[in-house]
Order: structure tokens, then sequence, then C-alpha cells
């Protein structure tokens, strides 16, 4: 979800919308009453703090591709 979404609208906006939807979530965990809080803001918080390793991910192998002037080939 995040790296198509990097693609299409840059990196920047992708990253501050998780930030803050990150930021959201561990308020939710540690303001939380019950169990299903907790386990319910952890899944949202982990899904809002995968951006950074997509989108990163994306800048590390963009950089490869670049600077090796290949594109990234799939052995079998």
């Amino acid at each position: 979800m995040w790296a198509p979404m990097s693609e299409l609208y840059g990196r920047r906006l992708p990253i501050l919308i998780s930030g803050l939807g990150f930021s959201i979530f561990a308020i939710g965990v540690a303001t939380a009453a019950n169990l299903q809080t907790i386990l319910i803001c952890r899944f949202f918080g982990g899904l809002f703090g995968s951006c950074p390793l997509a989108v990163v991910g994306a800048i590390f192998a963009d950089m490869y591709v670049i600077c090796h002037n290949t594109r990234a080939k799939v052995t079998l």
C-alpha cells in the first residue's frame, strides 16, 4: 500500500501520513483500558509503522539501479 502510494504522490506524503497515524495509535496503546484496544491499536500502529520500511527500501533499490545502470533481474 505504501510503496505504490510513494510512486504516485512522492515519498514525503506517505511518510507524513504514516508518521501521524503511527503516533495516534501509539497514544492509543498507551491509554488503552483493555486487551482488545491494545491489540487493535498495535495492529494499526504496525500498519502505519511499516511505511518507512517500504519507502526507504524503494529508495535503496532505486539507488542500486541508477548506480549500476542495470535492471534488477530475477533468477530462478
